[in-house]
């Protein structure tokens, strides 16, 4: 593109769920955007050293993803929205 986006990636649950959006976010800066990756805050650490900025997700991801099983991944799109009005 012509001008820089700006994109945020949007992941909870593993590290291996977060992992992928570690090498998305550095090809896309490779190519002049701006990166931010929201999840929960034991990955900050990790996400920040690849040089992402990192925004918290609140909740406890083992008690969402028992929540997303129990009643469907629909569910997530509420909770995510309920939990961080403004990410």
């Amino acid at each position: 593109p012509q001008e820089s986006l700006h994109i945020t990636c949007l992941t909870i649950s593993s590290r291996e769920d977060v992992q992928p959006y570690i090498a998305i976010c550095q090809a896309l800066k490779k190519d002049g955007h701006t990166c931010r990756i929201a999840s929960h805050c034991e990955y900050k650490p990790w996400i920040e050293v690849y040089g992402s900025e990192f925004v918290e997700i609140r909740g406890n991801p083992a008690e969402l993803m028992k929540i997303c099983v129990d009643n469907g991944w629909h569910f997530f799109y509420l909770y995510a929205h309920q939990q961080n009005e403004m990410i």
